[in-house]
């Protein structure tokens, strides 16, 4: 097997599931056999880092650079800076995950841009700008529903592929195994930061409607928490909803939950639906733009709910407790490092 020089481009390592996503698939990459290189723009690091992979901080995001705003010299400048990286490094594909205003200054035969959620529904600004950046460019979708989007918007790229995210399932399902949760079971789960986008007053009207004594457990923390606990207060609902704090390694969690509820309106490839079916955690989520869609197929189905039907949701609820659906691999194989790996050896 060749060895392939891969560099990925961020503008920073900031706590969002993008850059999780990207230190991910460049360290299993790496593990493959292939050299990776994360540039970022700027010094941000939230993320545990993956051994041995090169982080190199190019220090052109800044206090200075921020205060001139989005203008086209400064992106020119920054890209330089990135082009000298990348020459040094002499990489067989360049992968940018929102760094785009840089990125499109790049000169390289296998430059991708990696869209992690549809354009449409963004401010009518960035809505145009990535119309335009994405004209002509070669795009890696994460999932089938957004490079449905970008064909709607009328967008003619270069090349336009879907490649899932790669979850490498042996690796979660033992971290799944390493510590007992101090919430005994039976619960349901909610994992995710405390934002509207996320939109947990839908999950607790849901949840109220369903009448279930089942406690749910939101994981997550964030600056919405105290409109989330007062809505709580509000549905009478403090006995039975537990607020707990993030976990480093959430995986014990959701395979002892009795399932993960999912009810944001809008979301990328949610990786947590994968990560619960690889736990082996039966699933109940909206129809939001993107990806539920594509995760809970064929016996699946039934599970995913119309975003604004709330009481399907709470039925579906009452039915995954009642009879939940058994999780084999065949409902996470596709998303597998197995799978999805070599899709990425080919963008070189």
């Amino acid at each position: 097997m060749k060895t392939l020089r891969f560099a990925f481009i961020a503008k920073n390592l900031s706590g969002g599931g993008a850059e999780k996503v990207l230190l991910e698939t460049a360290s299993l990459l790496q593990q493959q056999g292939h050299r990776g290189l994360v540039l970022t723009l700027g010094n941000v690091v939230e993320h545990m880092l993956p051994k041995n992979l090169k982080i190199q901080h190019l220090n052109v995001l800044n206090g200075l650079t921020k205060a001139l705003g989005r203008q086209t010299w400064v992106n020119q400048w920054q890209a330089q800076r990135v082009q000298q990286a990348l020459d040094v490094f002499q990489a067989d594909a360049v992968i940018s995950c929102n760094a785009e205003y840089v990125s499109r200054f790049v000169r390289h035969a296998h430059l991708y841009h990696w869209v992690h959620g549809v354009i449409t529904g963004s401010k009518p600004r960035v809505m145009a700008d990535l119309q335009h950046i994405y004209q002509e460019a070669s795009l890696i979708c994460v999932a089938e529903a957004i490079k449905e989007d970008i064909q709607h918007l009328g967008i003619a790229t270069k090349r336009c592929e879907v490649i899932y995210n790669p979850f490498d399932v042996a690796k979660i399902q033992h971290l799944a195994q390493a510590y007992t949760p101090k919430i005994s079971p039976p619960y349901l789960l909610h994992v995710g930061s405390f934002h509207p986008r996320k939109r947990h007053d839908r999950l607790l009207r849901a949840y109220q409607q369903s009448g279930v004594s089942t406690p749910l457990v939101l994981m997550g923390q964030g600056d919405y928490q105290a409109q989330i606990e007062a809505q709580i207060a509000a549905l009478g609902l403090q006995q039975q909803v537990i607020i707990h704090p993030f976990e480093a390694n959430p995986y014990p969690y959701i395979q002892a939950a009795s399932a993960l509820l999912l009810s944001s309106d809008q979301e990328g490839l949610p990786t947590v639906l994968i990560e619960a079916l690889i736990c082996g955690t039966p699933i109940v989520s909206v129809d939001c733009p993107s990806g539920p869609a594509e995760i809970l197929t064929e016996d699946l189905r039934p599970f995913l709910v119309a975003m604004e039907d709330e009481k399907v949701f709470a039925q579906a609820i009452v039915q995954v407790l009642n009879e939940p659906p058994k999780i084999t691999e065949k409902h996470y194989q596709r998303f597998s490092t197995q799978t999805v790996l070599p899709l990425f050896e080919a963008l070189a």
